[in-house]
């Protein structure tokens, strides 16, 4: 496929006629990756024109495909300006297979190509294109305006309700949706939550209407080279022994299934002999493509510079070790992944941090709770929360929540979302989604992170210091707090010291 984020006009002279060329044609308009809103409306908009006689028709057939592959009516609009009277030219038929005994009654094979003799547009005359169609462009240009003012409007309506995003106006009246409760309502809708935003380099007017945008995590790693960090991996945690089950004798006769441990030399794979066997350029080569698949996507590092990486940790490998990170490649291949994640994440933290010291990131109060919430599972039904019902909490969760909802000092909580339909901290933590918002009755908001019986990691350290950076540039009126449940993690409290603190705001 060809993923273009800065297509907007297609223009097709073909005769179209097949669902698969029609779908290919729109999708290369209508799937922009990472596209941005331009301050030129008529750029926020995608735009295809065709002279096909057929397209119209086909594009009946494949509007169900379209909104099954993501798209809804909304997202397109169709208009059929072709005031052209069509005439099918009769064909004589043909009575014998045989090719005719006359050599020179030829059948006449049908042609795409172009008779320059029947086209009347001169591009020469610039009266011609002044005036040609204009009626038909600014008919064009006023629902390109028509189309930006209703997605403004969109835009500024999901700001207070999010689930619009998700769901279309027709997919809502088909869910159940959980409102808040009026007794809240008014307090909560007043509240707003801080977000980080980064400062566009070198941003142009046409496409920005200003210099900022939503901090987003790839925005930080757009130097990382990860083929220039450090190699060190510590396979040995990630190493595991290998077994066979088979049935083993236990009584003459009698046979039951046995875990028997298998010794690596005992294990035969004929692609791992084979590319043992290969030259070593070769042998690395196919290596590093191996684990490349393994590792699989980690956009927004390049392809390239995995298969690099994971060359230079190999390069110096034995025979031995080569033979052992091929038979054990799954549990070699997730050691790869931590450790890029690892670096990738250090770096960014450290992205970040020179950004905020230069003052191209800043903070903004912009994120509001929606009026209504789709949870999908719904949690235990817990007093004095924000919306009727409240989405699912595993045990300490529930435990946790439900010994802070009845201090006399909480005016509500609201167990937040995830992936897409709550609030995240947007920072060098790739979205950050804390479990739980929790709102006193003298406005102060408070972020509850919960870890049950997790162990201290990389990943938990580094929520608790977005954690904190996050309340220290929101202002007074903002917390963040990690608790944990049995086993301590630095940085955060233990249960008791989270009440206690709650209690007091």
């Amino acid at each position: 496929g060809w993923d273009c984020p800065f297509a907007y006009i297609l223009a097709s002279l073909a005769d179209k006629s097949s669902e698969v060329d029609v779908t290919q044609i729109l999708g290369r308009v209508l799937r922009q990756p990472y596209v941005m809103r331009h301050k030129n409306y008529q750029l926020n908009l995608s735009y295809v024109l065709t002279a096909s006689a057929k397209f119209q028709e086909t594009l009946q057939k494949i509007v169900e495909g379209l909104q099954q592959a993501g798209f809804s009516k909304n997202d397109y609009r169709s208009e059929n300006k072709m005031d052209v009277t069509l005439v099918q030219e009769p064909v004589a038929p043909i009575n014998n297979l045989l090719w005719p005994e006359n050599e020179e009654a030829e059948l006449k094979a049908p042609t795409d190509e172009i008779d320059p003799a029947k086209i009347i547009f001169n591009p020469e005359n610039r009266e011609t294109l002044a005036n040609s169609d204009s009626d038909r462009i600014a008919e064009i240009e006023v629902m390109a305006q028509e189309a930006s003012e209703e997605f403004e409007a969109n835009i500024q309506e999901q700001f207070s309700n999010p689930t619009a995003i998700i769901l279309s106006a027709e997919e809502l009246n088909q869910v159940k949706q959980y409102h808040m409760r009026p007794a809240v309502a008014a307090i909560a809708m007043q509240l707003t939550l801080p977000r980080f935003y980064s400062k566009i380099a070198n941003a142009n007017p046409l496409f920005h209407d200003n210099e900022w945008e939503l901090l987003n995590h790839e925005s930080l790693l757009q130097d990382f080279k990860l083929s220039t960090k450090a190699s060190d991996i510590n396979f040995d945690a990630f190493k595991t022994e290998l077994f066979k089950v088979d049935l083993e004798e236990v009584r003459s006769g009698d046979y039951a299934p046995k875990f028997i441990p298998i010794e690596d030399s005992m294990v035969k794979d004929p692609l791992v002999e084979y590319i043992l066997a290969r030259p070593p350029k070769e042998r690395l080569a196919n290596i590093a493509d191996m684990f490349v698949k393994l590792i699989d996507d980690m956009w927004p590092i390049p392809e390239q510079e995995i298969r690099k990486y994971v060359a230079r940790v190999i390069e110096d490998m034995s025979p031995d070790q080569l033979q052992d990170i091929l038979i054990r490649k799954f549990n070699y291949s997730r050691a790869f992944k931590e450790k890029i994640t690892q670096l990738s994440e250090q770096h960014a933290e450290e992205k970040f941090g020179k950004m905020l010291n230069a003052g191209t990131i800043e903070i903004r109060h912009d994120y509001k709770l929606p009026n209504a919430i789709i949870p999908g599972k719904l949690g235990a039904d817990i007093s004095n929360s924000l919306y009727e019902r409240e989405g699912d909490m595993n045990t300490f969760e529930s435990t946790m929540i439900a010994s802070i909802a009845g201090f006399s000092n909480v005016a509500f909580w609201h167990r937040n979302l995830g992936r897409g339909k709550g609030f995240a901290i947007n920072g060098f933590k790739n979205n950050h989604y804390p479990d739980f918002i929790i709102v006193t009755k003298v406005g102060t908001i408070i972020l509850l992170e919960t870890k049950g019986s997790f162990l201290d990691n990389p990943d938990t350290q580094a929520k608790v210091r977005l954690g904190k950076e996050w309340k220290s540039l929101a202002g007074s009126n903002y917390r963040y707090f990690m608790v944990y449940e049995s086993k301590a993690i630095s940085g955060a409290l233990s249960v008791a010291e989270v009440k206690e603190a709650i209690r007091q705001l």
